[in-house]
């Protein structure tokens, strides 16, 4: 079970898990994309939510989820139907 650190994330917590990927640099650290497309960064040894993002665009449900090996901390995000790419750096989503 998902443990937030705080009230915020937690009224905003969905229900399905859509997809995971591991940190590949790391184990403590792994995403979690959710049927609403909100991507969580949990720190796995405490199963706790540390950050919460969400498409910039509505209509960019996420599809693809992929950690950057040689960017330590950077992620990205796809949709299938606004063909985006989202890449995130820290709490930062440069598409």
């Amino acid at each position: 079970m998902l443990r937030p650190d705080s009230l915020e994330v937690s009224e905003n917590l969905p229900e399905r898990v859509k997809g995971i990927e591991w940190d590949p640099l790391s184990t403590d650290y792994l995403l979690v994309t959710t049927a609403q497309s909100i991507i969580m960064l949990v720190e796995a040894n405490t199963a706790s939510v540390l950050m919460c993002f969400e498409q910039p665009n509505a209509a960019a449900e996420v599809h693809t989820l992929a950690w950057i090996p040689s960017a330590p901390g950077m992620f990205l995000s796809g949709g299938e139907l606004a063909n985006s790419l989202y890449f995130y750096v820290g709490k930062s989503v440069i598409s």
